[in-house]
């Protein structure tokens, strides 16, 4: 039987401490490397209650392993500066939330990444979509270049692509399905629009 701790933010540091010895790390200890080091979730829950891990890394001046989930958050963030350059604002979700970005308060946005691939001899952007049924309201399909720079972006509906759990761009899929959705800010200028009329 567990005894369950009472966390505070003195109690979660020197947790997080002890498990960079532990694990012998310099960096900020991942969810299974905690998981390791005391073979239970609770400091794990307890980070998750009050912040994050990426709040925690930052607020004790620690790296954060890299993994898809901060390859997928740092082009987040590169959306986010892009939209408030056009003048919108742009909210960042925390981890566990249906969506990732909330634009002037209101549209939900979805950011899905993905670098080139040869399949077949095509050029091809192969973006995971991970849900049945849309939890925004307008996905911002990003197709990165080698050096991770967002070489086109797709602004579509969320409602288009309901039912699908990966979204390819391919040859002529590319130019015939999606070329519509290319910079499509018009379609964010309309969902703030209606957004705005139901006020």
């Amino acid at each position: 039987m567990q005894i369950k701790h009472k966390w505070t933010d003195a109690t979660i540091e020197r947790g997080i401490r002890d498990a960079q010895r532990i694990l012998c790390i310099d960096r900020m200890p991942s969810n299974s490397e905690l998981y390791q080091a005391y073979n239970n979730q609770q400091l794990s829950n307890a980070i998750a209650k009050s912040g994050g891990f990426r709040f925690w890394a930052n607020k004790l001046g620690l790296a954060i392993k890299q993994t898809d989930t901060e390859h997928g958050y740092r082009q987040e963030l590169k959306v986010i500066g892009i939209i408030r350059q056009r003048g919108y604002t742009a909210e960042d979700t925390p981890v566990k939330f249906p969506y990732d970005v909330l634009v002037n308060g209101m549209v939900k946005i979805d950011v899905k990444c993905a670098r080139i691939s040869k399949v077949r001899e095509h050029d091809t952007y192969a973006f995971h979509i991970s849900k049945d049924m849309p939890t925004c309201d307008l996905y911002f399909i990003c197709c990165l270049d080698d050096a991770d720079a967002i070489k086109m972006l797709y602004i579509i509906p969320a409602h288009k692509i309901r039912g699908q759990v990966q979204l390819v761009m391919s040859g002529s899929q590319v130019s015939k399905k999606y070329a519509k959705y290319l910079n499509r800010w018009d379609l964010l200028d309309k969902c703030i629009s209606n957004f705005n009329e139901l006020i």
